[in-house]
């Protein structure tokens, strides 16, 4: 699960402030408290209530950048509970960037087993409480390139697993659960023009990380991951963006944190984690557009495949395509509601969230 808002805002019930003048900012600030509804093929139809707050500090002169603060808790149909407080603040003339997540989680992961072949009817299910913390800050070292550190933390125990499923045959690393302590130097640069729908620019970001006992965690392993996109204006309200990802891993990596494909944001069309290993690259293109009013469309394509070797074979990688609605919901900051169906070579799924993917 990503740090980000992961649910639909029903805006026939919204408490809105639109336009008023708040203690934070002299700006237009927007508070919302709402029901939630929300599907993915990971957790079903969930429900629940949460809000949002985006905001201006009274310091910030340059108007550009909202931060936000986000709380939610929802229930899924997969008898998943999930609580979270995600944020992200701009400070300082947009200098000091903060972000994170603080959450607790008993969710329901399907599991595959390990590698680029995973099989679809090999598919079992396990369940993890857990609570989490991850905490990013980087800070501007020129202009839309900042550097910082971060931190991700879960005690990830598995409370319930398939009875003579593959967890329980094959038994990877932490197939009972583990303590994850990981730390990374990260490198961000940042040009986008509007960092809910962007519209041109590009947002790149480098982590190198590591995991061991020195930070409490209970296995050792390193890495590297990028996080790579572009945006380019091909007409009015017409935009083509761009997506890579690249990760590797080394040392004793748990199965649950293993690099991986699928979900909502990372190669749609296919459930998360149904292909996870030490080496991942994913590559995703996508055409937007208007089409009346608030709504948009939005056509996409990925293809991406894992590893345990050096190098990813990607001629044996793993396509996927779709088509996608959207809703304007928050005209000055650009965010939008999202409907999406996306099929890749042996699943379908349906996402209905808020955000862009990528």
């Amino acid at each position: 699960m990503k740090p980000v808002l992961l649910f639909l805002l029903i805006f026939v019930f919204a408490l809105e402030s639109w336009g008023q003048t708040d203690s934070i900012s002299t700006k237009q600030s927007v508070f919302v408290v709402t029901p939630i509804i929300f599907r993915t093929p990971e957790t079903s139809w969930g429900f629940g209530v949460g809000g949002a707050y985006n905001f201006f500090w009274n310091s910030d002169t340059t108007r550009t950048r909202p931060s936000q603060i986000i709380f939610a808790a929802t229930y899924t149909l997969e008898d998943q509970i999930l609580i979270h407080f995600p944020f992200q603040l701009f400070l300082r003339q947009n200098q000091l960037w903060l972000e994170g997540e603080l959450g607790l989680y008993r969710y329901v992961y399907p599991y595959f087993g390990i590698g680029n072949e995973t099989q679809l009817e090999n598919r079992e299910v396990f369940e993890s409480t857990f609570p989490r913390v991850q905490l990013s800050g980087v800070y501007a070292l020129r202009k839309n390139f900042y550097a910082g550190l971060s931190y991700k933390f879960d005690d990830f125990s598995i409370s319930k697993r398939a009875q003579g499923g593959l967890l329980e045959q094959n038994q990877p690393l932490g197939y009972k659960g583990a303590l994850i302590s990981e730390l990374a130097i990260r490198g961000v640069w940042d040009s986008r023009d509007n960092i809910y729908y962007p519209r041109k620019g590009s947002f790149i970001t480098l982590d190198v990380f590591g995991s061991g006992s020195i930070l409490g965690s209970t296995y050792r392993y390193r890495g590297a991951f990028l996080d790579a996109a572009k945006y380019y204006s091909i007409a009015k309200n017409h935009i083509i963006a761009g997506h890579i990802q690249w990760g590797r891993q080394d040392g004793n990596v748990p199965f649950f944190q293993l690099l991986s494909l699928g979900g909502p944001e990372f190669h749609r069309g296919y459930i998360l984690g149904r292909y996870r290993d030490q080496r991942m690259a994913l590559l995703q293109l996508a055409y937007r557009f208007p089409l009346f009013w608030r709504f948009k469309m939005e056509t996409f394509t990925s293809y991406g495949g894992v590893s345990d070797s050096a190098f990813i074979p990607l001629g044996e990688g793993h396509w996927s395509a779709g088509l996608g609605l959207r809703f304007l919901v928050d005209v000055e900051n650009g965010l939008h509601l999202r409907i999406d169906y996306a099929r890749g070579a042996d699943q379908t799924g349906i996402y209905i969230t808020i955000g862009e993917a990528f």
